[in-house]
């Protein structure tokens, strides 16, 4: 599946009088690649400028444009008609080496990696590597994807994204004592902790369809700008895209423009000019990306994704998704979990899971049953190993439930048994005999003990009860 998007960039400089300018390094065009091409492209430059097209040292597609005559406004409007292909980069398997934390890199890979292995950025004080340590487990297995996704999502749920215009990016250290930052911020914080993992990351600039544009959800954080993220190098899947403003894995939504070893390299725009300092009274930016056409869109599968209420779209995964076993099924690897919602979750919060799952989660090849009632979460998860695995570690880091009881995990090759998301609300009753079920059966004392007090709670009334309507 594509979508095709129409991109307009436009950047305005204003002054109180004509002034020189001098040349300026301008960075809109998408990159080309196999998931992203470029059909159309424009530059406009007022004044009238010369223009040249070069590749700088990422092989970025870099404008040098040098306006010809003074003026009160320089203006730059690029636009382009590009072709967004859904791949699977998130889901790509691992090579088997480099599943688990730490991994080392091919000897040949770690030369050409060098650069995006070397953090940017001091930390003396080794503020940003205990940061980053807290993504390893202290004791047991620490698989590598899990540790980016929950580095992705604490960064997306601790920190509070605020717009700033002012050039330049701030350091790590300063992002974390202050608790806030932009995009640009966010995506050098968790490139830097990666790299004092060990975990070679590059920085990119580009675009961020917003599909509130089109009536598909609420706003996109950091759309109508330049948006910025990482992508880190993963032996198997190459370069997976992380936007931690958005808590996004997978390039779905996001447009490449620019990569760079930091963010100075990928600025949009950068250049001088000449004349009186109080000339100078701004800059406007505005980016819009629209989408023209596509084929429907996959449900995504946020956490505790609830289901889709319009006409059921299939949510089966492209057959290259999912791992070649000589039968007409896939391998599926499933989890069945219970979870008790916080406080508050009621019929409005589920609906709100249920658009948060539309917007923002790519194609992962998971799909599934949810059942809520009484204040309890039930969930069955099923599709690739690597990508449950990766989600179930982000239940756990879900604010809007606790108590996440693990009830079965098996693994075989049969066709799905929901290849539609589907929920069902349910009875206290209903809700109270599976949970007797799962305690009759529970192998480990710490979830049996979970058990035991939900059912005491539902017992006494204390959970909160959503019935079905």
């Amino acid at each position: 599946m594509s979508d095709v998007y129409e991109i307009t960039h436009s950047t305005r400089y204003r002054y109180t009088e004509p002034v020189r300018f001098g040349e300026h390094r301008v960075l809109f065009r998408p990159r080309d690649s196999h998931d992203q091409r470029v059909l159309a492209t424009d530059l406009q430059v007022s004044p009238r400028a010369d223009v040249r097209l070069i590749q700088d040292p990422h092989s970025n597609s870099v404008a040098l444009v040098q306006p010809l005559e003074p003026a009160a406004l320089l203006e730059i409007v690029s636009s382009f008609t590009i072709e967004h292909v859904h791949t699977p980069d998130a889901d790509t398997p691992m090579d088997p080496s480099a599943l688990t934390f730490p991994f080392d890199y091919a000897a040949d890979d770690r030369i050409d990696l060098e650069h995006y292995l070397r953090p940017h950025h001091d930390d003396p004080q080794g503020v940003v590597a205990r940061w980053a340590q807290q993504f390893v487990e202290a004791t047991g297995t620490t698989f590598t994807r899990v540790l980016l996704t929950r580095m992705n999502a604490h960064i997306h749920n601790t920190l509070q994204y605020q717009v700033r215009h002012e050039e330049g990016t701030q350091d790590p250290l300063t992002t974390l004592a202050l608790g806030h930052g932009t995009c640009r911020d966010f995506a050098l914080l968790m490139m830097e902790a990666l790299r004092r993992l060990g975990v070679a990351t590059r920085f990119v600039s580009g675009y961020l369809y917003d599909p509130a544009v089109d009536g598909n959800g609420a706003a996109a954080t950091g759309a109508g700008f330049t948006h910025a993220w990482l992508q880190a190098y993963l032996p198997g899947p190459g370069w997976v895209a992380f936007d931690p403003t958005n808590n996004l894995q997978g390039a779905m939504p996001l447009i490449r423009v620019g990569v760079a070893r930091h963010p100075a390299q990928a600025a949009p725009v950068a250049g001088s000019w000449f004349g009186a300092p109080e000339a100078y009274l701004g800059m406007e930016v505005d980016v819009r990306v629209v989408r023209k056409s596509s084929a429907p869109p996959p449900p995504a599968c946020d956490i505790l994704a609830a289901p889709q209420q319009a006409a059921p779209v299939s949510t089966r995964p492209l057959q290259s998704d999912e791992p070649l076993t000589g039968h007409a099924f896939p391998l599926l690897y499933n989890v069945v979990y219970c979870s008790r919602a916080a406080e508050g979750v009621d019929a409005a919060a589920v609906e709100n899971i249920l658009q948060t799952a539309r917007r923002f989660n790519p194609v992962n090849g998971i799909t599934g049953l949810l059942v809520f009632g009484s204040g309890i979460f039930f969930q069955w998860l099923e599709g690739p190993r690597d990508n449950v695995i990766q989600l179930m570690a982000n239940l756990k880091q879900d604010p809007r439930h606790h108590d996440v009881v693990p009830l079965s995990e098996t693994e075989e090759v049969r066709e799905r048994l929901f290849p539609d998301w589907d929920m069902e609300l349910v009875s206290t009753t209903d809700i109270r005999d599976v949970l007797l079920d799962a305690l009759d059966n529970a192998r480990d004392e710490q979830h049996a003990g979970v058990l035991q007090r939900l059912l005491a709670q539902i017992g006494e009334g204390e959970l909160s009860s959503l019935q079905p309507g």
